[in-house]
């Protein structure tokens, strides 16, 4: 369990936003009334798991351990059963809830609605061709190997829905990763965002999966001092930006757990409704992805994007 929501919950620990105690308690709560089916069958199973472990313990004892010992040893053993068991029917009942109720909000990144990449500020796309370059052919086809990438999709595919790998964009990095900046129509004050990504066991290229991310507003320049400075109070551990003007105001940051749902919600932290603000211009980044790591630094594969969504909501005439 541990290991598998490792990313999510290192992400919670280090993220920057300061909540009141009040309020996570009150949240945790109420999260934890939602998720008695949840607890039952995770308890089940787990409970079943650890009789069968416990038996092949108790077996290999020696005769000179009392009852007493294999009694409190078993307690021991039930009790960390309920706490994991408690805390992954959490995880797994609010994922659920909120995966299902981003679906029925209106996605303000969908084309159906307006939304249209800006090649201007978009990456450009990642091609497997450049890696045949003649003066380097044997490292062209080490890297393709290590690489196998789905076929070549355009940039509007990672707004759009998709069924099975290779129904996706991939962007080439640079220093600063992968870049998608979108418009939409009319002016929106964002609330969700919403990452989709192929499983991890149905990808050639799983470490071509969005890791962190950022999202960026373009805000009218007599709004940027005292917004800048919410962004900043908000995210104080994020590295200066350098390569949007200074009419882009970051607010959202998260990481998209590699191991978890395939479709991730997370709230957009700078609520710009809050301020009196909207915005029809949106940047999403990808600084780095699940492959990054395990790579050189010249040696860094495409981050591919199955999907992204936007909910918010839309400013009014």
């Amino acid at each position: 369990f541990l290991r598998t929501n490792e990313a999510r919950l290192k992400d919670l620990v280090d993220t920057d936003v300061q909540l009141a105690r009040a309020d996570v308690l009150a949240q945790l709560q109420a999260a934890l009334a939602s998720t008695s089916s949840e607890y039952t069958s995770a308890i089940t199973k787990a409970t079943q798991a650890m009789k069968s472990e416990l038996s092949a313990q108790i077996a290999e004892l020696p005769p000179s351990v009392s009852a007493a010992d294999i009694d409190a040893h078993a307690e021991r053993a039930m009790q960390r059963v309920f706490l994991s068991s408690k805390i992954e029917a959490l995880i797994n009942a609010k994922l659920a809830e909120s995966s299902s109720s981003s679906l029925g909000r209106v996605n303000y990144f969908s084309p159906s609605t307006g939304a249209v990449v800006n090649p201007v500020l978009t990456s450009a796309t990642y091609s497997p061709r450049s890696t045949f370059d003649p003066s380097k052919i044997v490292t062209g086809l080490l890297k393709l190997f290590a690489y196998p990438l789905p076929k070549i999709g355009t940039t509007v595919e990672a707004l759009t829905k998709w069924d099975e790998h290779g129904d996706c964009w991939c962007g080439a990095p640079d220093k600063s990763g992968v870049q998608l900046a979108i418009l939409i129509p009319k002016k929106i004050s964002p609330e969700e965002f919403v990452i989709e990504h192929v499983m991890r066991s149905a990808t050639l290229n799983p470490g071509a999966t969005p890791r962190h991310y950022e999202l960026f507003a373009h805000i009218p320049l007599k709004h940027q001092d005292y917004i800048a400075e919410v962004s900043a109070g908000l995210f104080p551990h994020a590295p200066e930006e350098k390569d949007l003007n200074y009419d882009w105001v970051r607010i959202g940051r998260g990481t998209y757990d590699t191991n978890g749902e395939t479709v991730q919600v997370f709230p957009v932290q700078l609520d710009l409704n809050r301020y009196g603000l909207s915005s029809r211009e949106f940047v999403v980044r990808f600084r780095d992805n699940w492959g990054t790591a395990a790579a050189d630094e010249e040696d860094v594969g495409p981050t591919c994007i199955y999907r992204v969504r936007l909910h918010g909501h839309m400013e009014l005439p």
